[in-house]
């Protein structure tokens, strides 16, 4: 008989962890003159990003600290990949131009996340492609979403897709 793969635990307990949060209080991300660890607790509600940081560092795969948006994670974290998969982290722009949303795969049909709005709550959404209106000359992304990334696990100098 075969153990489970490294990989495929770590996608597991980032669902997990990601699905016990389900109906928690979401917020608005805070300013840029706000406490950047407002919106990734309980006390205080979580953000997009927030929720994504909490829910990886409690899976037990390190997020650098000053990674604190959306894009940070797009552009700074994980490795790019365009099949997603459990545990995977999804991508939504509102303008076509830059990462704005943030969120984790339950499966290559779900994801969980939390809306980033004052009175809403995290939640479970069915993926579906819709269309970015072609608006701004240096635009990017005509469809969300935009993109899907593996998170990584570091051992010092190499990264380790999980």
């Amino acid at each position: 008989m075969y153990e489970k793969e490294p990989q495929n635990h770590f996608r597991e307990t980032i669902v997990n962890e990601a699905l016990k949060l389900v109906g928690f209080n979401s917020r608005n991300h805070p300013k840029d003159n706000e406490d950047h660890q407002l919106g990734c607790s309980f006390e205080t509600g979580f953000d997009c990003s927030g929720f994504v940081k909490y829910v990886l560092q409690k899976s037990g795969i390190s997020v650098p600290g000053e990674i604190r948006h959306a894009s940070e994670f797009f552009d700074h974290f994980g490795v790019l990949t365009h099949i997603p998969r459990q545990g995977d982290l999804v991508f939504f722009s509102r303008n076509g131009l830059v990462p704005r949303h943030v969120g984790i795969m339950i499966n290559n049909q779900e994801y969980i996340h939390s809306p980033g709005k004052n009175g809403e709550r995290i939640e479970i959404k069915k993926l579906e492609e819709t269309e970015i209106l072609l608006e701004h000359p240096n635009q990017l992304y005509l469809k969300n979403p935009i993109g899907f990334k593996t998170p990584t696990i570091s051992n010092g100098r190499w990264q380790q897709i999980i």
